[in-house]
């Protein structure tokens, strides 16, 4: 049985680093997903993992239109610039595939866009859905996608 809480520093910072790279308010089911596309920990793990980022006030949190949504703020931002070099290189090339297959799910299926967030890379955000003709592992690599 492995330790999930040694490597307690590099998955917050992931969870930052996911956020940050973003740039727009998400869903915490579409955060686990793309995260999961990235590392396989522990749901428990992960979910406090969150809740830390949450209370140490690295993450901002919100409701609207019955979503809860989290957003890295520039306390979060500070934090990682500075710890950045603690997420191995090959996870950060990992989640940025898997986000940039997040932008591309929102170029071919806009209606999945719910929230418009000023500034965003991605110009919206996912709202919580379950979809059967997409894995989302396959999201993560261009060439298992259907």
């Amino acid at each position: 049985m492995t330790d999930e809480g040694s490597n307690y520093p590099e998955n917050k910072l992931l969870i930052l680093y996911i956020l940050n790279k973003i740039n727009t308010p998400i869903t915490n089911s579409i955060l686990t997903k793309i995260y999961f596309s990235v590392n396989d920990l522990n749901y428990f793990y992960f979910q406090q993992y969150l809740a830390d980022l949450v209370e140490k006030k690295w993450i901002d949190t919100y409701s609207e239109n019955n979503s809860f949504y989290y957003v890295i703020n520039s306390r979060g931002k500070e934090t990682l610039n500075d710890l950045l070099y603690l997420i191995p290189s090959v996870m950060i090339l990992a989640a940025d595939s898997a986000i940039k297959n997040i932008e591309k799910v929102m170029v071919n299926y806009p209606e999945l866009a719910t929230f418009n967030y000023e500034g965003s890379d991605i110009n919206g955000c996912i709202d919580e859905f379950e979809t059967s003709f997409h894995d989302w592992k396959a999201l993560s690599d261009p060439s298992k996608a259907s």
